[in-house]
């Protein structure tokens, strides 16, 4: 007859205990080996789940699609603008490509999107949409830095231009006269630190960039400058040992400078 040890084990209430441990040892193995794994989506699939979210809730969808339920959620909070890559994109039956290419062909087109609307756009500017586009993209890991800027501008042929504006007129020739043959005599004599040059200039706070990045070849006509200015003085000396520059304004203390 069988002992105690045995017997015991196939009793029915510890029968049940161990079985609820066997039972929760396989659950947390089978979470431990899943929980750990990125869910990575294309296009066609954020569309699909898009299309889903139209008639179910986001419950419904995560737990019939197997996508957690942040995903279902970024996806739904950022659908606006996954349509419009998908929309630009145009062919999606297509493998998943690189974080690098799809991020690179979400950027160039909203690039050519603002340059078509005549936008002013620099280096920081496409740093920040690309890692707004990363996300989007489900490429959270994604880090844009000046590095990879710089290879994309090259890429594409991208150039720093400067806008074109108002062009004021000067007599070039007279000035360079004046600097060759003038200007030695009258400082003939004189400390280097003794010989002060002083110009002012209008400061316009509010303004736009003067240039932008554009495709090489293309032109920019930069649009009204708004007109709030302060006049700023610079006097400096030849050894750039003085002085500070001087701003002009009509209150004591411009709201500008606050």
């Amino acid at each position: 007859m069988l002992d105690f040890p045995f017997y015991g084990f196939f009793h029915p209430p510890w029968f049940y205990i161990f079985f609820l441990i066997f039972r929760s040892i396989f659950i947390v193995q089978k979470v431990a080996s899943t929980s750990g794994k990125r869910c990575t989506l294309s296009i066609e699939q954020k569309l699909e789940i898009l299309g889903a979210l139209k008639s179910k809730k986001s419950d419904d969808v995560t737990k019939y699609s197997n996508i957690g339920y942040s995903t279902v959620k970024k996806i739904r909070q950022n659908g606006e603008e996954i349509r419009k890559i998908a929309l630009n994109n145009g062919n999606l039956n297509r493998k998943r490509k690189s974080p690098n290419k799809e991020i690179g062909e979400a950027l160039i087109t909203w690039f050519h999107q603002m340059r078509a609307q005549n936008a002013t756009i620099n280096g920081s500017l496409m740093l920040d949409k690309a890692k707004q586009l990363s996300i989007t993209l489900g490429h959270q890991d994604f880090e844009p830095s000046r590095g990879w800027l710089e290879g994309f501008k090259s890429h594409h042929n991208i150039k720093f231009i400067k806008v074109s504006g108002e062009r004021a007129a000067a007599d070039q020739a007279g000035a360079e006269n004046w600097i060759n043959n003038v200007l030695p005599v009258v400082i003939e004599g004189y400390d280097l630190s003794d010989v002060f040059n002083a110009d002012e200039t209008g400061l316009y706070y509010k303004a736009a960039p003067s240039g932008t990045l554009a495709i090489a070849g293309s032109h920019h006509t930069g649009g009204k400058t708004p007109k709030d200015r302060v006049t700023v003085l610079f006097l400096c000396n030849s050894t750039g040992t003085e002085k500070k520059a001087y701003a002009i304004e009509k209150l004591k203390n411009p709201r500008c400078f606050k």
